[in-house]
């Protein structure tokens, strides 16, 4: 996973060279690195075969950021936009498929890979009812709503494609994943992550046929592609009456 948040700070260097240390002592294997947006950031954590263990990791390197935001007098922002004229903060969640000896199911091609396909197909085909988790607030909405290079706007996936909900990056074939771009980095990690498998699940266990894949900026108008949500409303009334959840209540009682 990834997570973007921005800092503002009197001593900037100083807080992030501070937050460095701090998130060494955390886990070696995760990076901070600069993004996009004036003053936005981005921390990498390392793969976990657990949603709890990631979701867990998360949760403290934001608890982490913000105490020493607290110690420095300095402030940290993780809504989704909290500046209009900037990009928006998202949590990216990269998952690839290993089966019983480590080989990752999801490589090499998609056109001869029926269990790439029809988790893509199941992330796309559930994209309106599981976006409740993903985005938490009115505000979290607001990312979805301005077309652009970093925040996705419509349902679709493509190879490499920063403008599409789900990515499948260039990679080595045996590296190969999906990174499921919609959460936003103030959402809960542990939902936003069963949001992400469930969908793959289901779209596995009914063989749900990904849509094509975009190559071009997927909010031009010549794609005709259906929006996400713009408001929190919407998102509620629609998981409501969803099959996703009928299917988490199903998993409530087993």
């Amino acid at each position: 996973a990834e997570i973007e948040f921005y800092l503002q700070s009197n001593d900037l260097e100083k807080l992030v060279n501070e937050i460095k240390l701090e998130l060494g002592y955390l886990d070696t294997n995760i990076r901070f690195t600069s993004e996009k947006g004036k003053n936005q950031f981005e921390v990498i954590f390392p793969t976990f075969n657990s949603a709890l263990e990631l979701a867990s990791i998360i949760n403290n390197t934001k608890s982490l950021i913000n105490k020493k935001c607290q110690e420095f007098k300095a402030k940290s922002f993780f809504e989704a936009k909290p500046f209009k004229d900037q990009p928006g903060n998202g949590l990216h969640i990269h998952i690839n498929f290993l089966d019983q000896n480590n080989q990752n199911i999801y490589g090499p091609k998609f056109e001869i890979n029926k269990i790439l396909n029809y988790s893509i197909g199941g992330l796309c085909h559930y994209m309106k009812e599981s976006m409740i988790f993903f985005a938490i607030n009115d505000n979290e909405y607001e990312r979805y709503q301005n077309n652009s290079f970093e925040t996705p706007t419509k349902i679709c996936w493509g190879f490499n494609n920063r403008t599409t909900s789900i990515r499948i990056p260039n990679t080595n074939p045996v590296n190969q994943r999906i990174e499921h771009r919609l959460a936003s980095s103030s959402s809960d990690p542990l939902l936003s992550l069963t949001a992400v498998i469930l969908p793959i699940y289901l779209g596995i266990k009914k063989k749900i046929r990904a849509p094509k894949p975009i190559y071009g900026n997927a909010f031009d108008n010549q794609y005709n592609l259906t929006s996400l949500l713009c408001n929190l409303q919407d998102a509620e009334e629609i998981f409501k009456t969803s099959e996703l959840n009928s299917f988490i209540k199903d998993l409530s009682f087993a």
